[in-house]
């Protein structure tokens, strides 16, 4: 039987992480250990976790270098045999969940085990089976993944240099390698909150970097529809540098020839009317 640490980060999560931590501590699954890394939070977040410390292997709150120095440090206290990473702001979909993954059948084959979550947005349940290229179009949300704590010894913890995509930079590394062992199954694990800061940032060292491995040493061609995203964030990174031709020429680019050219025309709009001031500002790191 897998033992399974649940490793969820906070910074001044008082108004949500109650919920995420009844999630945790009422799971059915006997075999579970859960680990909260706090970033110094000074809103009450603290309180709540002392309150629920009795259930936790482990807590610390301290100052860290950002969400996945964070994870990082989670990553070193588990021992479990697979790490999964809840938000302060999500949730298990059900007590059951954990149980009816791992209750089944053996998975120490396995590598990667993820599977879908459902969206605080819409309802809508995100996710599916992927490969490499479907995994270039879109991330499989950390928070539906099981990974096997040997992948971090293996290939290493997550990249700090990446501010709000590392995991999609780790994921996008294991699915490359074919010796790792990936296994969907067809299961939401997880109520996300799709609101939250990565969704109004652009991490620009993550696209600069993938258009010039894509491009560059994978040698795909740039207008390859898979890859459109990569160039599109980054023209929006030029913009913000300064660099209007070539920035704009990028996102028209994702635009033209990627296969989600509605999407891609309604974020490009709600980013220009960010850039002049009208609906939520964009961030960059």
């Amino acid at each position: 039987m897998d033992k399974i640490t649940v490793i969820t980060v906070t910074f001044n999560a008082a108004d949500t992480l109650e919920q995420a931590i009844l999630s945790v501590t009422g799971q059915t699954y006997p075999c579970t250990e859960f680990i909260i890394i706090d970033g110094k939070s000074q809103d009450g977040t603290v309180e709540i976790i002392k309150k629920y410390e009795d259930k936790l292997a482990l807590w610390v709150s301290e100052k860290d270098n950002g969400i996945y120095d964070a994870m990082n440090k989670g990553i070193d206290k588990a021992t479990g045999d697979r790490i999964i990473f809840l938000g302060a702001d999500d949730c298990f979909s059900s007590p059951e969940i954990l149980a009816t993954i791992f209750s089944s059948r053996d998975h120490s084959n396995v590598d990667v085990l993820y599977g879908n979550v459902q969206l605080s947005s819409s309802k809508k349940v995100f996710g599916g089976k992927k490969d490499y290229n479907k995994l270039l179009e879109q991330n499989i949300n950390h928070q539906a993944i099981f990974y096997k704590k040997s992948l971090f010894e293996k290939k290493g913890k997550f990249n700090t240099r990446y501010k709000v995509l590392a995991d999609y930079h780790y994921n996008l590394e294991l699915f490359r390698d074919d010796d790792i062992k990936k296994e969907y199954h067809p299961v939401t694990i997880t109520l996300f909150n799709d609101k939250g800061v990565s969704n109004n940032t652009i991490d620009k060292n993550f696209f600069n970097d993938m258009v010039t491995r894509l491009v560059d040493v994978e040698k795909m061609p740039p207008t390859t529809p898979a890859i459109q995203q990569y160039f599109f964030y980054e023209g929006f990174c030029e913009l913000k540098d300064g660099k209007s031709k070539p920035g704009l020429k990028k996102i028209l680019q994702g635009v033209f020839y990627s296969k989600r050219k509605l999407f891609f025309f309604l974020v490009a709009v709600k980013f220009c009317l960010s850039f002049i001031g009208i609906g939520k500002k964009l961030n960059f790191k």
